[in-house]
């Protein structure tokens, strides 16, 4: 087996690991059901056939969905919370500074780091590490509520405008509880509107998507055809519109513009908000 298929086995393998983390504790909500997904979980994360950029990116999001997963006395949890510091997610990542090509280190995975270290909140530093890199995003947000970072990306502008909304909601939840939360909800309506206008009138992005920088290749090549997949359905295993319900507890249901379609069956839940909707409300805040 080449390098190339180890690769694809691993990240089809983690992928699926991951998945079954979210359902067990969706299913069963205690620590004995997660378990053997759990060990899995961790086998495939620490088998390190991607480059390291990807795996940073994928540890960010198994420890998330690790953190919302495992209860505090789970004794896997432990083990998982030392790959925080493997992975360096303890850290801040150095700043950007003009060059756009660094494009990591100003767009969503700030918000997924942020959004990781939330879940583990016995981890010294870890809500002052997510509030400095939560702050560092917003600085980029604009007028109309909507990030460059994001926008600059292509047929895929709209797609990863969905998930920076997406992970500030995550974030928005897990800590509504706080004097002096890092997402304000003010803040969160504003990103929420500016993903709803731009889905209302792609033109108001259009030139910011010509920009062109890392679409991704399923979106497809022109990037003045915006792809706008993610509005209902399944993709690997996640909603991409999920946290539309989550939101809504957040700000009230009638203050969120964007839905999961009605006709829509499919299973409410995202890597990307720490596992299925139904596990976060149970968990609260």
């Amino acid at each position: 087996m080449d390098q190339q298929q180890l690769r694809l086995t691993r990240d089809a393998e983690l992928h699926r690991a991951l998945f079954d983390v979210m359902l067990a504790a969706y299913e069963a909500g205690d620590t004995d059901a997660a378990a053997a997904p759990v060990s899995e979980l961790l086998h495939w994360l620490k088998t390190d056939e991607a480059p390291k950029p990807a795996a940073r990116f994928e540890a960010m999001r198994a420890l998330f969905v690790l953190g919302v997963s495992l209860a505090p006395e789970a004794p896997s949890r432990n083990t998982a919370a030392r790959l925080l510091t493997e992975f360096g997610l303890h850290a801040l990542p150095p700043e950007p500074g003009d060059d756009p090509l660094r494009l990591s280190l100003r767009n969503n995975h700030l918000l997924l780091q942020a959004a990781c270290l939330l879940a583990w909140p016995e981890m010294a530093g870890a809500r002052e590490a997510a509030s400095l890199l939560t702050h560092r995003y917003l600085t980029g947000m604009d007028d109309a509520g909507r990030f460059p970072s994001e926008l600059c990306r292509g047929a895929s502008a709209l797609w990863y405008s969905n998930l920076a909304v997406m992970l500030l909601t995550s974030i928005a939840f897990a800590d509504q509880e706080n004097a002096a939360p890092m997402v304000t909800p003010d803040t969160l309506a504003r990103a929420i509107h500016g993903l709803a206008d731009a889905l209302r009138d792609p033109a108001l992005i259009q030139a910011q998507a010509r920009r062109n920088l890392f679409a991704h290749p399923d979106h497809g090549a022109d990037p003045n055809q915006l792809d706008c997949g993610f509005l209902s359905g399944y993709r690997r295993s996640r909603h991409y519109m999920a946290w539309t319900v989550l939101a809504g507890e957040v700000l009230g249901p009638d203050a969120v513009p964007l839905a999961v379609p009605p006709d829509d069956r499919f299973p409410l839940c995202s890597d990307f908000i720490g596992g299925f909707v139904q596990t976060r409300l149970r968990a609260g805040a």
